[in-house]
């Protein structure tokens, strides 16, 4: 059986991170006989091999996708082509005979394809970015993308990302980038359950409840977990009261826990309050048999 946690934020810095490497460790310690995979999807800065340190790559490929190229010899710049262009990746000047398509901006929707009545589109290949694949221990794995710089194809390369995963029974953890934008929607598809880690501010209460209701558009159950509270016990009081059934528990706020995060170390084993909080939320989710280990 395989199971996708997708564990995502509204906005950067809540701890989204740290709980997916979290949530991977303890899973891979207590499911012996099942696969544990973590995959970082915020393409645009991937950091989770940071924290692993034990790893040993194993899969590494390029990401290309092939994107539109006018031939000008062809081409009567009759601008019918950028027009239809939802990207504004094309550029025609009838005057001075111009016409270019910009690789960096091509979706490869095949729009400027059906526009083009003098077949003067073709198609030349463009990296979007790489993928690497890492063996974290016998039953472990973990997965990057990276974008290329400059590029805006965050969404297309996740999609590539998810394509490269093993397929057979496996508990997979995506680590979402930030926000409520085609990115996290591309993360968040194909999950079957999602977390959403929180800052009890107003501003984090506030985006957090704009990626629940995303969730909820794409019909995805989930549990929230808030970060850096000072007073745990009285955490839920945060969360509006239509989504506490929803509530999965909360972190203690430290300094120290902060600092060495910083270094590319979690400490959460050294210290017990936040050792204990952690417990918590995975003892609400984690059943001691087998890989069908989530309650939802």
């Amino acid at each position: 059986m395989s199971y996708k946690i997708a564990v995502v934020s509204g906005k950067g810095g809540t701890g989204k991170t740290a709980f997916s490497i979290s949530l991977f460790n303890f899973l891979r310690s207590n499911l012996e006989r099942s696969k544990v995979t973590i995959v970082d999807c915020d393409v645009e800065e991937p950091n989770i091999s940071l924290f692993l340190k034990d790893k040993t790559k194993f899969y590494h490929k390029l990401i290309t996708q092939d994107v539109a190229v006018i031939d000008e010899e062809r081409c009567k710049f009759c601008k019918k082509c950028s027009d239809y262009c939802a990207f504004n990746a094309i550029v025609v000047i009838p005057r001075a005979r111009y016409a270019k398509v910009d690789s960096s901006l091509c979706h490869s929707c095949g729009a400027c394809y059906l526009a083009c009545n003098y077949d003067a589109i073709g198609t030349k290949q463009y990296v979007a970015g790489e993928v690497d694949g890492y063996k974290i221990s016998s039953n472990s794995y973990m997965y990057e993308g990276r974008l290329k710089v400059g590029s805006p194809m965050q969404t297309f390369l996740i999609g590539e990302l998810k394509k490269e995963l093993p397929q057979d029974d496996t508990i997979t953890i995506y680590d979402s980038p930030p926000g409520t934008s085609c990115s996290v929607v591309e993360t968040l598809s194909g999950s079957d359950f999602v977390i959403i880690v929180a800052e009890p501010t107003a501003f984090g209460i506030h985006d957090m409840l704009l990626v629940r209701e995303l969730a909820d558009n794409l019909d995805k159950p989930c549990g929230i977990v808030l970060n850096k509270v000072e007073d745990v016990e009285r955490a839920v009081e945060y969360i509006p009261s239509q989504h506490r059934n929803d509530f999965l528990g909360a972190l203690p706020y430290s300094v120290e826990f902060a600092w060495n995060y910083a270094c590319g170390e979690l400490s959460y084993s050294n210290e017990e309050r936040l050792k204990e909080s952690y417990f918590k939320i995975f003892s609400k989710l984690f059943i001691n048999e087998g890989a069908d280990c989530f309650k939802r």
